[in-house]
């Protein structure tokens, strides 16, 4: 870890929380929850689209652990983004392990959303003042994308990437077996490095595919524990 990266973990009341409008966690939660019902309800969407988030502290724990031992800078990629909280923690707590953080979210409500929070805030006031403080500090761009994962092409920014990731995430807890394979099937033939790690929550990857379990952890969201599973391509 560097020595920016030490500076910013400790950050997460007055910079990350302050991006989403309050210092409390749980009213913060609420408004992703509350966009999330009222559109679902509105379209007359599946369970597959109810809303859970991780907690910032819990993307420190998981990121420092999966990258501990990487050298390598890539993107973050995040599979139903919701309101961007992965994707903006990702881009906080390890800024010299990405150039991009990326996110696609169906939800119209959630990316319009994100996408404000980056216009903002992010790219206003968060990465102007870290990278005037540390000017050897690139800090990672931020790409958002209201799409349906569960086509069979994806857009070519999307694609680049998932080619370009270091880690993949999915906070899949209400992800049905296909669109699990679905996943696993798109990225396994897109992304280019073997050390990219792929991380769900809840469910692991089809054994069928070619990404395989290489550690488990139990970790807490937002809505409370369960286990999380990382992801490697199969040599």
């Amino acid at each position: 870890m560097t020595k920016e990266e030490l500076h910013l973990r400790p950050r997460h009341c007055n910079m990350y929380e302050s991006m989403y409008g309050s210092d409390d966690a749980e009213s913060s939660d609420e408004v992703g929850t509350n966009l999330s019902k009222a559109e679902r309800e509105r379209r007359d969407l599946g369970t597959e689209f109810v809303y859970g988030e991780v907690t910032y502290r819990t993307m420190a724990r998981l990121l420092s652990h999966v990258l501990r031992k990487s050298n390598r800078r890539g993107s973050f990629v995040d599979f139903g983004s919701g309101t961007g909280k992965a994707v903006f923690s990702a881009a906080l707590l390890k800024p010299s392990k990405f150039t991009c953080s990326a996110g696609a979210e169906y939800m119209e409500s959630l990316h319009d959303h994100a996408c404000e929070i980056r216009d903002k805030h992010y790219k206003t006031r968060v990465k102007p003042l870290i990278e005037h403080r540390y000017p050897d500090l690139k800090m990672p761009s931020i790409y958002l994308e209201r799409s349906d994962f569960r086509a069979h092409r994806w857009s070519e920014k999307l694609s680049d990437a998932v080619s370009d990731a270091s880690v993949l995430f999915a906070h899949s807890t209400m992800f049905d077996k296909s669109m699990l394979s679905h996943l696993a099937k798109i990225t396994q033939d897109l992304v280019s490095n073997e050390d990219t790690v792929f991380i769900t929550v809840s469910h692991e990857l089809p054994s069928s595919s070619r990404w395989k379990i290489v550690d488990e952890l139990f970790l807490d969201m937002s809505w409370g524990g369960c286990v999380v599973y990382v992801h490697r391509l199969k040599k």
